[in-house]
């Protein structure tokens, strides 16, 4: 979300195997990171880095267990087999140039591109999506990415 609006968004089938959800939604937190790094590069060369504008990168999930895996990496017969690529987006939490949030899966409004809803909850991520508003906080920008 940029500005209130949605500006990417991307559903896909991953390129390798997933041997868990957690997983699947790793490499999905994964590239979703590294979309959103550049569109955070696309921006500053756009408007110019120089204005001290701050961009703040959010991505919002509903994977508790993906988020985990971003904040306290843990090295076990679980993870051990993740591709070591996918590590990138703990790496970018680490330095603090992402923070990645919890959301909870009955208002991530990204369902709404990625998966079959019933009727009811399909109007209910449409008209939440389509009453966000920007921020007014005045000098931050801000993007987010929903992972879905």
């Amino acid at each position: 979300m940029f500005c209130g609006s949605p500006i990417a968004w991307s559903s896909k089938s991953q390129l390798s195997v997933a041997k868990s959800s957690v997983e699947a939604e790793y490499v999905a937190l994964s590239e979703a990171a590294a979309e959103l790094l550049y569109m955070k590069f696309l921006l500053v060369e756009t408007w110019g880095g120089g204005n001290g504008t701050r961009i703040d990168l959010k991505i919002l999930s509903d994977s508790k267990g993906a988020l985990d895996l971003t904040e306290h990496p843990v090295h076990h017969g679980r993870t051990k087999h993740i591709n070591v690529k996918y590590h990138f987006v703990r790496e970018r939490v680490e330095t603090g140039e992402i923070k990645i949030q919890h959301v909870p899966t009955e208002i991530q409004t990204a369902d709404i591109f990625t998966k079959p809803l019933p009727g009811p909850r399909h109007r209910l991520l449409r008209q939440k999506l389509l009453s966000e508003l920007p921020a007014e906080d005045g000098d931050d920008a801000g993007i987010e990415a929903k992972e879905g």
